[in-house]
């Protein structure tokens, strides 16, 4: 029985969260793929005093992002990819005053390029802070997600997730430590032979569902208690099946190919109580 998905399918579980969260609607399941007709982008976050204004080469610009820590400014900041490994996942960070720029393309001098053209810019004027709206979550402990679903499904067959994987990306990075997004997953015992036994979960507090990018994969109205909407979307992948739920400010996603429909509107429903 395998325990994982394969990162490709958990980047694209990320996309309802953090598209939700930036305002902006993915074109596809590619984590850096956020702007329609557009061969390259550029984020500029505020390192101190808030967030941000974002644009991009091709496309207006986008919503405001939360505000990174210095320290992960710091660990990612001027280290150039080779983007002949990379592709158009290419992405590079450098700092600019108090704003952080980071820029996504397909070669080197692109990023190059985006980077130069950006930086002096928003060294100026790096952006204001956007709190977090009445009533979002706190972002929840691992455990108490774990403990609140297995007591929902009453088998004893939910445990802490086995592998090592997270969500990465400087992306992810301004999100989480804004406490606009978090991820916790639980490995699911009963998972059918065959199939992986991780659930992951993923919170998006203070975001609303990307209804487009739900429409374009199919996405399909469910009930689930205590939501305000949610959506199931049983191809998201091609082996694993997505619930995103709506509650007040806030988003939820569930995704797995180890359970039903009905079990993941269960989880969901656990979920959502246990973070009030």
């Amino acid at each position: 029985m395998n325990d994982e998905l394969t990162p490709d399918e958990r980047a694209a579980m990320r996309v309802p969260i953090v598209g939700g969260a930036r305002d902006i609607a993915p074109v596809g399941a590619h984590r850096n793929a956020w702007i329609a007709g557009s061969i390259a982008a550029v984020l500029v976050v505020a390192i101190a005093g808030g967030v941000v204004t974002t644009s991009t080469l091709s496309a207006p610009p986008i919503a405001n992002t939360p505000t990174p820590g210095p320290e992960t400014v710091g660990s990612q900041a001027g280290i150039m990819p080779d983007c002949t490994i990379d592709g158009f996942s290419c992405q590079y960070v450098d700092r600019f005053g108090d704003a952080a720029v980071m820029v996504w393309g397909s070669t080197n001098a692109q990023l190059a390029a985006l980077t130069d053209a950006v930086g002096e810019r928003a060294s100026r004027s790096p952006g204001t802070a956007r709190s977090l709206p009445a009533g979002a979550w706190t972002v929840p402990e691992c455990a108490d997600i774990r403990d609140a679903i297995d007591a929902a499904r009453g088998r004893g067959d939910i445990v802490d997730h086995r592998g090592d994987y997270y969500p990465r990306g400087f992306d992810w990075e301004v999100l989480r430590e804004r406490g606009a997004a978090a991820y916790c997953a639980v490995d699911n015992l009963s998972a059918p032979e065959g199939t992986t036994t991780v659930v992951d979960t993923m919170f998006g507090p203070g975001s609303s569902p990307d209804l487009d990018a739900i429409s374009r994969h199919g996405g399909l109205s469910v009930e689930v208690s205590g939501a305000d909407a949610a959506w199931y979307l049983p191809d998201f992948t091609s082996t694993a099946s997505l619930l995103v739920v709506q509650s007040g400010p806030n988003t939820l996603t569930v995704g797995t190919q180890s359970m039903t429909e009905e079990e993941m509107r269960q989880v969901g429903a656990a979920v959502i109580a246990a973070l009030g």
